[in-house]
């Protein structure tokens, strides 16, 4: 097996047991026999627990500001009427919790009562994809697509907050088999409800 092979091998044992049992409830020796390797083959890759930890936590992390980047391939989103525009954002970004639960559960679940360091990574990552959610709306007041009055701030915490508890309760809490009807819908619903209220007129 390939170095970067193995060490990928290790990170997917690891985020299983982390999301299984927790940061406190599994120990090194239980990602030893997990992967069936030497111990000492696991500190060739990382110097300890929180290490491997904090390298699941930003390759998460990374792979979600990628799915939720302004950057698409082929689409054009000045093209995009506002609702379209929201509903991509939405979309994509519940898409990428439900094609790996342990990964969500990771990073939706596991900040709470974690060692001060593991905290900081976390912290970090989240100032990273608030901003990313920032530059979003501010865009979408430039170009039209949001009312120029909205409070960016505010807005991106309320929309970052609503999709990650809907991720979690959905594809971490209760695992469905028909995930991407259940996106479709979903994303319909958040949709909808930002777009036209949810009181009955």
């Amino acid at each position: 097996m390939k170095a970067e092979e193995r060490k990928q091998m290790i990170l997917d044992c690891s985020k299983k047991l982390f999301s299984k049992h927790g940061y406190y409830n599994t120990q090194i020796s239980d990602i030893v026999k997990s992967a069936n390797i030497a111990r000492g083959t696991i500190y060739q890759y990382f110097s300890n627990k929180d290490d491997i930890f904090i390298s699941l936590l930003e390759a998460g992390y990374d792979e979600w500001k990628n799915t939720i980047s302004a950057e698409i391939e082929g689409v054009d989103l000045l093209k995009l009427e506002p609702k379209e525009y929201l509903s991509l954002r939405i979309k994509n970004s519940l898409s990428y919790f439900a094609k790996d639960p342990e990964m969500s559960n990771l990073i939706l679940r596991m900040g709470y009562g974690l060692p001060e360091n593991l905290v900081k990574t976390i912290n970090r990552l989240d100032e990273e994809i608030i901003a990313q959610i920032t530059d979003e709306i501010t865009y979408g007041k430039e170009t039209n697509i949001l009312r120029k009055d909205l409070n960016v701030e505010l807005a991106a915490n309320f929309l970052i907050g609503a999709i990650l508890r809907i991720a979690y309760h959905y594809f971490v809490k209760n695992v469905t088999k028909n995930k991407k009807d259940d996106i479709n819908k979903i994303t319909d619903e958040i949709v909808s409800m930002m777009t036209t209220g949810i009181f009955a007129s």
